[in-house]
């Protein structure tokens, strides 16, 4: 650890990152090509760039195994930023057919997270597939977000018509992020923002717990 801490020092303290951030910069949108960069060089010039006060930053990788390679190194090399992965939402790339709950799981909190106000560094990996797959924007998401409070009335046919019309799938018990199941008074509804899903407990119609 120390000897990494080291090694990040020299790069946070180099004459090239340095012009490099000065560059980035001033830049307005022009190009900058890096020559030999080999390795996980890229990695820790990107911690030189963030010491220097460059916050956030969108790595593309040129397909979804680098993209992953290059998550594990900077995750290793930075543990106190915000590093996230986005990927596209399919199974397989460029095959729509079929999606994939995890990634889909994986991007919203991608997402999530960039849109946050936070101080600390924001770091988004990813690949040209995944990087145009067109995302909701924060409007249209807040429009159809579906609220639900401890002594709240619910409406039982109309949270179900929400749910389903938002892409949710009804299932005897929930395993997976786009499902919901009603048992009686207990309601099982798994996001895609969350890791476990939510468990709501009714008395009669209203929101217990």
């Amino acid at each position: 650890m120390e000897n990494l801490k080291r090694l990040l020092a020299i790069y946070a303290g180099d004459e090239r990152v340095r012009k490099l951030a000065e560059t980035l910069a001033n830049s307005h949108g022009q190009r900058i090509h890096l020559n030999a960069m080999t390795g996980a060089v890229d990695s820790f010039v990107l911690s030189g760039l963030i010491e220097q006060g460059h916050k956030n930053h969108l790595v593309v990788c040129i397909d979804k195994e680098a993209a992953a390679y290059s998550l594990n190194t900077i995750k290793n090399i930075l543990p106190g930023t915000f590093t996230h992965f986005l990927p596209d939402s399919f199974k397989r790339p460029l095959q729509f057919d079929t999606l994939s709950t995890n990634q889909i799981l994986q991007r919203t909190e991608a997402i999530n997270d960039l849109i946050k106000e936070t101080d600390r560094a924001k770091i988004i990996v990813t690949y040209p597939e995944a990087l145009l797959e067109k995302v909701i924007s924060p409007e249209v998401l807040q429009d159809r977000k579906i609220s639900i409070r401890r002594d709240q009335v619910v409406d039982l046919d109309q949270l179900i018509d929400n749910l389903i019309d938002v892409g949710f799938d009804r299932v005897d018990f929930v395993y997976e992020p786009g499902q919901f199941s009603i048992r009686g008074g207990i309601i099982d509804i798994f996001t895609f923002g969350n890791e476990w899903p939510y468990r709501i407990e009714l008395f009669d119609d209203e929101v217990e717990q």
